[in-house]
């Protein structure tokens, strides 16, 4: 065996290792921040602080993903986004023909208006504001506020009828479960439930 076969060997051991020792720290780390928030909802005492300092630390140094982050599937075929990919959006990308599934039924959704009043003119500066308005949409004769954010696999196995929006630029996709929940696609914000009311 010659020399450069003799330090490729040894280069391809140390990578395994550090592959299996990266590995070995997620795992620990996991399983640190599990048993943290097991502990942290304990009635014995309130320790959310140092979690979520504790968990802020293992995102920064990359050995945990982000829990709050909620992917947006805008644009990537991967996704449940692409289920209902119309001509119009694979020639914006600049896909070809055979890429382009078969086409979702449409349904209307619009944005409610929220314009926030103008305070009257010498209004004193530490007067009270008027609080942002949720902005709402409509669809099905009813209006709907949306929550938290969803991953896309989770729209992607609870999906049972998925529709293309038209009426708002706002939201392009509306995706329903089998038990009557409804999702919304927010452009550039991703997956939201709709509640109605």
């Amino acid at each position: 065996m010659n020399r450069p076969d003799v330090v490729r060997l040894i280069t391809l051991v140390f990578a395994g290792l550090a592959a299996l020792f990266s590995f070995v720290a997620m795992q620990v780390a996991f399983d640190a921040r599990e048993q943290a928030t097991y502990a942290a909802d304990q009635p014995d005492g309130d320790d959310s602080y140092d979690i979520w300092q504790l968990q802020d630390a293992m995102v920064r140094a990359g050995l945990i993903e982000d829990p709050n982050v909620i992917p947006d599937d805008f644009e990537e075929l991967g996704g449940p986004w692409a289920r209902c990919l119309t001509r119009a959006e694979a020639e914006r990308m600049s896909l070809g023909e055979e890429q382009v599934p078969a086409p979702c039924p449409s349904i209307r959704v619009e944005a409610s208006e929220c314009d926030l009043p103008t305070p009257p003119d010498g209004t004193p500066e530490d007067a009270e504001m008027p609080e942002a308005c949720e902005i709402r949409y409509r669809f099905d004769g009813r209006d709907h506020s949306i929550s938290e954010g969803f991953r896309p696999e989770d729209i992607e196995s609870e999906g049972v009828e998925w529709f293309v929006t038209e009426g708002t630029s706002e939201v392009d996709r509306l995706v329903r479960a089998a038990d009557g929940t409804t999702y919304l696609h927010a452009v550039g914000r991703g997956w939201v439930q709709a509640f109605a009311g």
